[in-house]
């Protein structure tokens, strides 16, 4: 079996497929309640405290950068290198044999065992998004027990 799946670079990803999501790696609502956190401290008279904060927030949201880490697509999906900053993985969804997500204190990652037998891992942020297209595109994968299931 010729597998599709593969590590490329950014240029020669295939033009063809919808577009249908991404995940980046600014956590916009994360920010955001840090924000209303920071306020509350000046408020409650913590003010080094909460300006410190404040500063910390408003950068992360205005000069930080907002990569993007994934794309989900109609036929496939794609995972961005942080260490390579032009390269890939493009995954096609009949490509996986299993999908395995698993939780992780600093971080957490998905396990996909592909039809050929061999095994790539990914490191995520969104396990909603994530789990969302993974049991969309690929149904036949019995869902993987966790924690929240025991």
């Amino acid at each position: 079996m010729r597998m599709k799946s593969k590590y490329l670079k950014r240029w020669n990803l295939p033009p063809y497929g919808v577009k249908l999501d991404s995940i980046k790696s600014k956590p916009y609502p994360v920010l955001i309640a840090i924000l209303f956190l920071g306020a509350a401290l000046i408020s409650l008279n913590q003010k080094v405290i909460g300006i410190a904060i404040l500063v910390l927030a408003c950068y992360q949201l205005g000069i930080g950068n907002n990569s993007v880490l994934c794309e989900f697509y109609d036929r496939y999906v794609v995972f961005y290198s942080t260490q390579d900053p032009d390269g890939c993985y493009i995954l096609f969804w009949q490509d996986v044999a299993k999908w395995q997500y698993q939780c992780g204190l600093m971080q957490d990652t998905l396990r996909v065992l592909l039809k050929d037998g061999s095994k790539v891992e990914f490191s995520s942020l969104s396990r909603r998004k994530v789990e969302q297209y993974f049991r969309k595109y690929v149904p036949d994968v019995e869902t993987p027990v966790t924690k929240q299931h025991v």
